[in-house]
Protein backbone atom coordinates (compact mmCIF):
# COMPACT_ATOMS: atom_id res chain seq x y z
CA UNK A 1 0.00 0.00 0.00
CA UNK A 2 1.16 3.35 -1.10
CA UNK A 3 2.23 5.66 2.12
CA UNK A 4 0.30 8.77 2.52
CA UNK A 5 1.87 11.99 0.92
CA UNK A 6 3.31 13.99 3.90
CA UNK A 7 2.04 17.61 4.48
CA UNK A 8 3.69 20.39 6.64
CA UNK A 9 1.06 23.43 7.37
CA UNK A 10 3.30 26.75 9.00
CA UNK A 11 0.87 29.12 10.08
CA UNK A 12 0.33 31.24 13.35
CA UNK A 13 -3.24 30.91 13.20
CA UNK A 14 -4.50 27.98 15.43
CA UNK A 15 -7.86 28.26 13.60
CA UNK A 16 -6.71 27.77 10.23
CA UNK A 17 -3.98 25.29 10.71
CA UNK A 18 -6.69 23.03 12.41
CA UNK A 19 -8.93 23.53 9.60
CA UNK A 20 -6.79 22.76 6.83
CA UNK A 21 -5.25 19.71 8.77
CA UNK A 22 -8.53 18.21 8.66
CA UNK A 23 -9.62 18.76 5.71
CA UNK A 24 -6.58 17.39 3.80
CA UNK A 25 -6.39 13.68 6.28
CA UNK A 26 -10.00 13.29 4.92
CA UNK A 27 -8.21 13.11 1.55
CA UNK A 28 -6.15 10.63 3.19
CA UNK A 29 -2.55 13.44 3.29
CA UNK A 30 -0.59 12.64 6.12
CA UNK A 31 -0.54 16.20 8.26
CA UNK A 32 1.80 18.02 10.34
CA UNK A 33 1.58 21.46 11.87
CA UNK A 34 4.17 24.32 12.98
CA UNK A 35 3.22 27.68 14.26
CA UNK A 36 6.33 29.52 13.89
CA UNK A 37 9.46 29.19 11.21
CA UNK A 38 11.75 27.94 13.67
CA UNK A 39 9.52 24.86 14.76
CA UNK A 40 8.67 24.09 10.70
CA UNK A 41 12.25 23.93 10.31
CA UNK A 42 12.88 21.64 13.09
CA UNK A 43 10.41 19.31 11.66
CA UNK A 44 11.80 19.60 7.92
CA UNK A 45 15.56 18.81 9.23
CA UNK A 46 14.44 15.83 11.80
CA UNK A 47 11.15 14.52 9.80
CA UNK A 48 10.59 13.80 5.69
CA UNK A 49 8.07 15.78 4.07
CA UNK A 50 6.88 15.95 0.45
CA UNK A 51 5.44 19.42 0.72
CA UNK A 52 5.25 22.38 3.24
CA UNK A 53 2.66 24.86 3.35
CA UNK A 54 3.76 28.06 4.26
CA UNK A 55 2.60 31.38 5.52
CA UNK A 56 4.78 34.27 5.21
CA UNK A 57 4.00 36.99 7.39
CA UNK A 58 4.15 34.90 11.26
CA UNK A 59 5.60 36.53 14.71
CA UNK A 60 9.21 35.75 14.99
CA UNK A 61 10.76 33.72 12.29
CA UNK A 62 8.65 33.99 9.70
CA UNK A 63 7.62 32.23 6.21
CA UNK A 64 10.92 34.08 4.10
CA UNK A 65 13.36 33.45 7.06
CA UNK A 66 12.26 29.45 6.89
CA UNK A 67 12.36 29.53 2.85
CA UNK A 68 15.65 30.84 3.15
CA UNK A 69 16.81 28.22 5.40
CA UNK A 70 15.31 25.09 3.13
CA UNK A 71 17.29 26.56 0.40
CA UNK A 72 20.77 26.84 2.17
CA UNK A 73 20.72 23.00 3.74
CA UNK A 74 18.94 22.13 0.38
CA UNK A 75 16.08 20.28 1.97
CA UNK A 76 14.13 18.15 -0.39
CA UNK A 77 10.61 19.09 0.05
CA UNK A 78 8.57 21.24 -1.97
CA UNK A 79 7.12 24.93 -0.69
CA UNK A 80 3.27 26.03 -1.01
CA UNK A 81 3.21 29.79 0.53
CA UNK A 82 -0.57 30.62 1.33
CA UNK A 83 -1.03 33.93 2.60
CA UNK A 84 -3.16 36.67 3.47
CA UNK A 85 -0.54 39.54 2.86
CA UNK A 86 0.69 38.98 -0.73
CA UNK A 87 1.05 41.15 -3.81
CA UNK A 88 2.59 40.50 -6.85
CA UNK A 89 6.04 41.82 -5.72
CA UNK A 90 6.05 39.36 -3.15
CA UNK A 91 4.91 36.74 -5.23
CA UNK A 92 7.70 37.53 -7.76
CA UNK A 93 10.24 37.44 -4.75
CA UNK A 94 9.31 34.00 -3.48
CA UNK A 95 9.21 32.51 -6.84
CA UNK A 96 12.68 33.72 -7.17
CA UNK A 97 13.92 31.91 -4.22
CA UNK A 98 12.54 28.60 -5.13
CA UNK A 99 8.96 29.02 -3.87
CA UNK A 100 6.47 26.41 -6.07
CA UNK A 101 2.69 27.79 -5.58
CA UNK A 102 1.52 31.17 -4.58
CA UNK A 103 -1.88 31.12 -2.64
CA UNK A 104 -3.92 33.94 -1.22
CA UNK A 105 -5.87 33.45 1.30
CA UNK A 106 -8.58 33.20 2.72
CA UNK A 107 -7.71 29.84 1.17
CA UNK A 108 -10.20 28.26 -1.52
CA UNK A 109 -10.19 23.96 -0.32
CA UNK A 110 -10.74 22.74 -3.81
CA UNK A 111 -8.43 25.31 -5.42
CA UNK A 112 -5.39 24.34 -2.77
CA UNK A 113 -6.04 20.33 -3.31
CA UNK A 114 -5.49 21.15 -7.27
CA UNK A 115 -1.97 22.82 -6.33
CA UNK A 116 -0.98 20.15 -3.61
CA UNK A 117 -1.45 17.78 -6.43
CA UNK A 118 0.07 19.42 -8.89
CA UNK A 119 3.32 20.04 -6.33
CA UNK A 120 3.46 16.34 -5.33
CA UNK A 121 3.73 15.39 -9.04
CA UNK A 122 6.82 17.74 -9.73
CA UNK A 123 8.54 16.66 -6.14
CA UNK A 124 8.03 13.21 -7.62
CA UNK A 125 9.22 13.73 -10.72
CA UNK A 126 12.18 15.39 -9.40
CA UNK A 127 13.13 12.58 -6.65
CA UNK A 128 12.71 10.18 -9.77
CA UNK A 129 15.16 12.31 -11.24
CA UNK A 130 17.94 12.67 -8.39
CA UNK A 131 17.66 8.67 -7.93
CA UNK A 132 18.45 8.17 -11.69
CA UNK A 133 20.77 10.81 -11.83
CA UNK A 134 22.77 9.34 -8.45
CA UNK A 135 22.50 6.06 -10.63
CA UNK A 136 23.67 6.96 -13.67
CA UNK A 137 26.73 8.83 -11.40
CA UNK A 138 27.52 5.43 -9.67
CA UNK A 139 27.21 3.07 -13.10
CA UNK A 140 29.65 5.68 -14.68
CA UNK A 141 31.89 5.62 -11.56
CA UNK A 142 31.93 1.44 -11.80
CA UNK A 143 32.49 1.93 -15.34
CA UNK A 144 35.28 4.12 -14.79
CA UNK A 145 37.12 1.50 -12.49
CA UNK A 146 36.31 -1.20 -14.42
CA UNK A 147 38.12 0.23 -17.68
CA UNK A 148 40.91 1.74 -15.40
CA UNK A 149 41.05 -2.24 -14.11
CA UNK A 150 41.49 -3.20 -18.01
CA UNK A 151 44.00 -1.10 -19.07
CA UNK A 152 45.82 -2.06 -15.98
CA UNK A 153 45.18 -5.55 -16.99
CA UNK A 154 46.03 -4.88 -20.36
CA UNK A 155 49.66 -3.15 -19.18
CA UNK A 156 49.89 -6.10 -17.10
CA UNK A 157 49.16 -8.73 -20.03
CA UNK A 158 52.02 -6.76 -21.83
CA UNK A 159 54.46 -6.90 -19.15
CA UNK A 160 54.28 -10.49 -18.09
CA UNK A 161 54.22 -11.12 -22.25
CA UNK A 162 57.51 -9.27 -22.51
CA UNK A 163 58.78 -10.78 -19.46
CA UNK A 164 57.59 -14.70 -20.57
CA UNK A 165 59.21 -14.24 -23.94
CA UNK A 166 62.41 -13.27 -21.80
CA UNK A 167 62.50 -16.28 -19.65
CA UNK A 168 61.50 -18.43 -22.46
CA UNK A 169 64.62 -17.10 -24.30
CA UNK A 170 67.05 -17.36 -21.88
CA UNK A 171 66.84 -21.53 -21.11
CA UNK A 172 65.99 -21.94 -24.99
CA UNK A 173 69.81 -20.56 -25.57
CA UNK A 174 71.07 -22.56 -22.64
CA UNK A 175 69.30 -25.50 -24.29
CA UNK A 176 70.08 -24.77 -28.10
CA UNK A 177 74.06 -24.44 -26.97
CA UNK A 178 73.91 -27.92 -25.46
CA UNK A 179 72.82 -29.77 -28.01
CA UNK A 180 75.21 -28.30 -30.24
CA UNK A 181 77.93 -29.08 -28.11
CA UNK A 182 76.45 -32.83 -27.81
CA UNK A 183 76.46 -33.22 -31.34
CA UNK A 184 79.66 -31.60 -31.93
CA UNK A 185 81.03 -34.49 -28.60
CA UNK A 186 79.16 -36.99 -30.36
CA UNK A 187 80.19 -36.78 -33.92
CA UNK A 188 83.99 -36.01 -32.61
CA UNK A 189 83.71 -39.36 -30.04
CA UNK A 190 84.41 -37.08 -27.17
CA UNK A 191 81.44 -38.52 -24.11
CA UNK A 192 82.82 -37.34 -20.99
CA UNK A 193 81.13 -34.26 -20.90
CA UNK A 194 77.89 -35.69 -22.27
CA UNK A 195 76.11 -36.56 -19.25
CA UNK A 196 76.32 -33.59 -17.86
CA UNK A 197 75.30 -31.69 -20.94
CA UNK A 198 72.27 -33.80 -20.87
CA UNK A 199 71.46 -32.98 -17.38
CA UNK A 200 71.94 -29.70 -18.41
CA UNK A 201 69.23 -29.74 -21.18
CA UNK A 202 66.88 -31.66 -19.12
CA UNK A 203 66.94 -28.97 -16.41
CA UNK A 204 66.45 -26.51 -19.04
CA UNK A 205 63.34 -28.21 -20.31
CA UNK A 206 61.89 -28.70 -17.03
CA UNK A 207 62.11 -25.09 -16.64
CA UNK A 208 60.44 -23.97 -19.38
CA UNK A 209 57.67 -27.23 -19.04
CA UNK A 210 56.59 -25.59 -15.76
CA UNK A 211 56.57 -21.87 -17.15
CA UNK A 212 54.32 -22.76 -20.15
CA UNK A 213 52.21 -24.56 -17.66
CA UNK A 214 51.89 -21.45 -15.45
CA UNK A 215 51.56 -19.54 -18.75
CA UNK A 216 48.63 -21.90 -19.50
CA UNK A 217 47.06 -21.05 -16.46
CA UNK A 218 47.02 -17.20 -16.80
CA UNK A 219 43.11 -17.45 -18.23
CA UNK A 220 41.81 -19.60 -15.26
CA UNK A 221 43.43 -16.84 -13.16
CA UNK A 222 42.12 -13.81 -14.05
CA UNK A 223 38.29 -15.10 -15.01
CA UNK A 224 38.61 -17.23 -11.37
CA UNK A 225 37.74 -20.50 -13.11
CA UNK A 226 40.12 -22.81 -11.68
CA UNK A 227 38.39 -26.27 -11.41
CA UNK A 228 39.23 -28.88 -8.94
CA UNK A 229 37.93 -32.50 -8.31
CA UNK A 230 38.88 -33.76 -4.61
CA UNK A 231 39.64 -37.02 -3.06
CA UNK A 232 40.25 -37.33 0.22
CA UNK A 233 44.15 -38.26 0.45
CA UNK A 234 47.00 -38.52 2.39
CA UNK A 235 48.75 -35.23 2.82
CA UNK A 236 51.63 -36.58 4.08
CA UNK A 237 52.58 -38.88 1.10
CA UNK A 238 51.68 -36.12 -1.19
CA UNK A 239 54.32 -33.69 0.23
CA UNK A 240 56.94 -36.67 0.53
CA UNK A 241 56.52 -37.37 -3.79
CA UNK A 242 56.29 -33.75 -4.55
CA UNK A 243 59.22 -33.08 -2.41
CA UNK A 244 61.14 -36.30 -3.56
CA UNK A 245 60.45 -34.46 -7.29
CA UNK A 246 62.36 -31.83 -6.14
CA UNK A 247 65.24 -33.49 -4.98
CA UNK A 248 67.53 -32.98 -8.26
CA UNK A 249 67.04 -29.20 -8.14
CA UNK A 250 67.58 -28.79 -4.46
CA UNK A 251 70.92 -31.09 -4.35
CA UNK A 252 72.02 -28.72 -7.47
CA UNK A 253 71.60 -26.02 -5.36
CA UNK A 254 72.97 -27.57 -2.58
CA UNK A 255 69.89 -26.76 -0.42
CA UNK A 256 68.51 -29.00 2.30
CA UNK A 257 65.42 -30.57 2.15
CA UNK A 258 63.74 -30.71 5.50
CA UNK A 259 60.49 -32.76 6.04
CA UNK A 260 58.45 -32.48 9.22
CA UNK A 261 55.18 -34.61 9.13
CA UNK A 262 53.41 -36.30 12.05
CA UNK A 263 52.22 -39.48 11.60
CA UNK A 264 48.67 -40.33 11.14
CA UNK A 265 47.40 -37.11 9.83
CA UNK A 266 43.56 -36.69 9.17
CA UNK A 267 42.41 -36.97 5.16
CA UNK A 268 41.48 -33.24 4.27
CA UNK A 269 39.78 -33.72 0.88
CA UNK A 270 41.50 -31.97 -2.27
CA UNK A 271 43.13 -32.62 -5.71
CA UNK A 272 46.35 -34.40 -5.38
CA UNK A 273 47.55 -32.64 -8.87
CA UNK A 274 46.70 -28.98 -7.95
CA UNK A 275 48.29 -29.13 -4.53
CA UNK A 276 51.40 -30.68 -5.99
CA UNK A 277 51.54 -28.17 -7.99
CA UNK A 278 51.26 -25.64 -4.95
CA UNK A 279 53.68 -27.18 -3.14
CA UNK A 280 55.89 -27.34 -6.37
CA UNK A 281 55.58 -23.78 -7.07
CA UNK A 282 56.77 -22.82 -2.92
CA UNK A 283 59.47 -25.01 -3.45
CA UNK A 284 60.54 -23.60 -6.83
CA UNK A 285 60.21 -20.12 -5.43
CA UNK A 286 61.67 -20.71 -1.91
CA UNK A 287 64.95 -22.57 -4.04
CA UNK A 288 64.89 -19.23 -6.09
CA UNK A 289 65.28 -16.87 -3.27
CA UNK A 290 67.68 -19.21 -1.20
CA UNK A 291 71.68 -19.36 -1.66
CA UNK A 292 73.65 -22.12 -1.96
CA UNK A 293 74.06 -24.14 1.38
CA UNK A 294 70.66 -22.79 2.63
CA UNK A 295 67.10 -24.90 3.75
CA UNK A 296 63.78 -25.41 3.51
CA UNK A 297 61.54 -27.02 5.62
CA UNK A 298 58.25 -28.32 4.94
CA UNK A 299 56.29 -28.78 8.22
CA UNK A 300 52.65 -30.08 8.31
CA UNK A 301 50.31 -28.99 12.08
CA UNK A 302 47.10 -31.38 12.21
CA UNK A 303 44.14 -28.58 13.54
CA UNK A 304 40.70 -29.22 14.48
CA UNK A 305 39.11 -28.24 11.36
CA UNK A 306 41.83 -28.01 9.11
CA UNK A 307 45.55 -29.14 8.06
CA UNK A 308 48.28 -26.74 7.97
CA UNK A 309 51.22 -26.90 5.65
CA UNK A 310 54.20 -24.80 5.95
CA UNK A 311 57.13 -24.14 3.67
CA UNK A 312 59.86 -22.22 5.50
CA UNK A 313 63.43 -21.28 3.84
CA UNK A 314 67.04 -19.23 5.14
CA UNK A 315 66.84 -16.98 2.01
CA UNK A 316 67.07 -12.81 1.35
CA UNK A 317 62.89 -12.37 2.35
CA UNK A 318 60.46 -10.67 0.72
CA UNK A 319 60.14 -6.59 1.36
CA UNK A 320 57.73 -5.53 3.79
CA UNK A 321 56.09 -3.15 1.28
CA UNK A 322 56.01 -6.33 -0.89
CA UNK A 323 54.09 -8.46 1.33
CA UNK A 324 50.47 -7.86 1.16
CA UNK A 325 50.94 -7.62 -2.84
CA UNK A 326 52.86 -10.75 -3.54
CA UNK A 327 49.57 -13.57 -4.39
CA UNK A 328 48.25 -10.70 -6.86
CA UNK A 329 48.49 -11.83 -10.78
CA UNK A 330 51.83 -10.68 -12.32
CA UNK A 331 53.22 -9.15 -9.68
CA UNK A 332 57.01 -9.28 -9.15
CA UNK A 333 58.43 -8.40 -5.77
CA UNK A 334 61.65 -5.94 -5.76
CA UNK A 335 63.99 -9.31 -5.43
CA UNK A 336 66.04 -8.10 -8.62
CA UNK A 337 67.53 -10.41 -11.08
CA UNK A 338 65.71 -13.58 -9.55
CA UNK A 339 62.19 -12.04 -10.49
CA UNK A 340 60.24 -14.64 -12.43
CA UNK A 341 57.11 -13.54 -14.45
CA UNK A 342 54.78 -13.37 -11.09
CA UNK A 343 51.86 -15.81 -12.02
CA UNK A 344 53.39 -18.89 -9.42
CA UNK A 345 52.12 -17.60 -5.84
CA UNK A 346 48.61 -16.29 -7.72
CA UNK A 347 47.83 -19.38 -9.31
CA UNK A 348 48.79 -20.97 -5.60
CA UNK A 349 46.41 -18.24 -3.87
CA UNK A 350 43.38 -19.65 -7.00
CA UNK A 351 44.13 -23.00 -5.94
CA UNK A 352 43.67 -22.50 -2.59
CA UNK A 353 40.33 -20.67 -2.90
CA UNK A 354 38.88 -23.79 -5.04
CA UNK A 355 39.71 -25.45 -2.02
CA UNK A 356 38.06 -23.35 0.58
CA UNK A 357 41.68 -23.03 2.12
CA UNK A 358 43.86 -20.46 2.16
CA UNK A 359 47.68 -19.18 1.96
CA UNK A 360 49.58 -16.62 3.42
CA UNK A 361 53.20 -15.36 3.92
CA UNK A 362 55.28 -14.08 6.35
CA UNK A 363 58.83 -12.93 6.18
CA UNK A 364 61.97 -10.76 7.35
CA UNK A 365 63.92 -8.80 4.80
CA UNK A 366 67.16 -10.96 5.10
CA UNK A 367 65.80 -13.40 7.54
CA UNK A 368 63.92 -15.84 5.22
CA UNK A 369 59.80 -16.21 3.83
CA UNK A 370 57.12 -18.56 5.37
CA UNK A 371 55.00 -19.30 3.27
CA UNK A 372 51.74 -21.08 5.03
CA UNK A 373 48.48 -23.44 3.65
CA UNK A 374 45.64 -24.85 4.88
CA UNK A 375 43.26 -27.45 3.71
CA UNK A 376 39.55 -27.85 5.56
CA UNK A 377 39.42 -31.30 6.57
CA UNK A 378 35.43 -31.41 5.30
CA UNK A 379 35.47 -30.12 1.77
CA UNK A 380 32.75 -27.00 1.28
CA UNK A 381 32.34 -27.28 -2.20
Amino acid sequence: MAKSPKILIVDDEERLRDSMKKMLEMDCFSVSTAENGHDALEQLVTKPFDLAIVDLIMPGTDGMWLIDKVNQRQLDVGIIVATGHGSLETAVKTMKMGVWEFIQKPVDYEMIKIVIKRSLDRIYTLREKKALDKKMVLQNEELRTANEKLLELDQLKNNFLSKAAHELRSPLTVLTCSMEIMKEDLMSNELENLEAYLDNALTFTKNMSNMISNMLDINLIVSGNIKVQVNSTDIGEVIRETAAGTKALLEKKEIALALKIPENLGEPSFSKERISQVLVNLIVNASKFTDKGGQIEIAVKDNDSDITVTVKDTGCGIPPEDIDFIFEEFFQAGNGEKQGVGLGLAICRKIMEAHNGKIWAESTLGSGSTFHFSLPKRSES
